[in-house]
């Protein structure tokens, strides 16, 4: 069995990535962990797999400490916050969080115009 599916096999209800980054330790198991990743994503349908993982994996970092989002940047270098690189630990969580609704009401506006009508 894969090692994705040995973490979805740990708690089925729960989005995978955040198994993964709470479970995994080793640069190795975080590259591999990336690898199948980026299949699961592809299998899934997604257009840019590799850019979907690196923007989801970079954007859940955002929920753990420094240590495990240190872990993960350094196994996986192409790997960073979507909105706050590698530093989001220099914001702090109010900021952070108005600037996700800023960005969110951009998004909102921008769709009615049909600049984003296929945006997520």
């Amino acid at each position: 069995m894969s090692l994705l599916g040995k973490l979805k096999e740990t708690d089925p209800k729960r989005n995978v990535l955040f198994t993964a980054i709470e479970t995994l330790k080793e640069e190795l198991e975080i590259e591999l962990f990336y690898e199948e990743y980026v299949k699961y994503l592809r299998r899934h349908g997604n257009e840019n797999p590799e850019m979907v993982a690196k923007s989801n994996i970079g954007y859940a970092l955002g929920y753990y400490d420094q240590k495990t989002a240190d872990r993960w940047f350094k196994a996986l270098p192409g790997i960073s916050h979507p909105i706050f690189g590698k530093n989001i630990f220099s914001v702090a969580p109010e900021k952070a969080f108005e600037t996700g609704l800023e960005i969110a009401k951009l998004i909102a506006l921008l769709r009615t115009f049909s600049l984003f009508s296929d945006f997520p």
